[in-house]
């Protein structure tokens, strides 16, 4: 079965500017070999982002693959990425000696990697990316709208405005795709002894071979689904 790991970063947010010249963060989470990829790269900013986004999204599949390792970004290995500029690129990264595969999409807004443990091609998965306006972050902001859209095992892993509405635009991505009403669609993300654990899909309270991912940056969402 193709799982999926996904990671979004806005470009506008602050933090992330001239973050290649911030020696220490640069050695301590990529290797010789991306950091001089990184320091050469004509748009050095957007390489940097790229990687961490491909190295977060692995992380995201392997965690379903196994139970969840610790995570270092230098173990997970950003292999062949050439010069980045704007627009579609193909994306790959090694950990434990199994290759994670998919692309990046950039824009002069955000960088939005897909990987899966398999190849695949887009026309298997749904992706979606969503920018929230003022109106969705005031009204998300209520924790009476959670509690109208999600059951209790649901609200266990839901903390924010951003995790609430990612998993409402979600619920009724899966519910279009298989008739139903979302209502049956639960995402259920566990914790296990002080860990969360990747989100799975019920559908009518029974576990579903349907795979998704979630990720978000300041106002920018993101999901993936293999709905097979």
């Amino acid at each position: 079965m193709l799982l999926l790991g996904n990671d979004i970063v806005s470009l506008k947010h602050a933090g992330i500017r001239n973050k290649f010249q911030h020696t220490r963060f640069v050695d301590r989470v990529f290797t010789p070999s991306e950091k001089s990829t990184i320091l050469t790269s004509s748009f050095p900013d957007i390489t940097l982002w790229t990687m961490w986004a491909a190295k977060e999204a692995a992380y995201k599949v392997t965690s379903k693959i196994k139970s969840t390792p610790v995570f270092s970004h230098k173990k997970f290995k950003v292999l062949g990425l050439g010069e980045i500029d704007p627009g579609h690129t193909d994306v790959c990264v090694e950990f434990s000696e199994k290759n994670f595969s998919g692309y990046a999409e950039i824009t002069e807004d955000v960088i939005h990697v897909v990987l899966g443990s398999e190849s695949f091609s887009q026309s298997e998965v749904l992706v979606t990316t969503h920018l929230m306006s003022e109106e969705e972050k005031e009204q998300w902001m209520k924790q009476e709208v959670w509690t109208s859209y999600f059951s209790k095992e649901e609200m266990e892993s839901i903390h924010h405005r951003e995790s609430a509405f990612i998993r409402y635009l979600c619920k009724n991505k899966i519910a279009n795709l298989i008739n139903c009403d979302p209502s049956q669609v639960q995402i259920i993300r566990p914790t296990i002894m002080g860990k969360s654990e990747p989100p799975f899909v019920l559908i009518d309270n029974q576990p579903s071979n349907i795979d998704i991912s979630l990720s978000h940056h300041e106002s920018w969402l993101a999901l993936v689904i293999n709905p097979s």
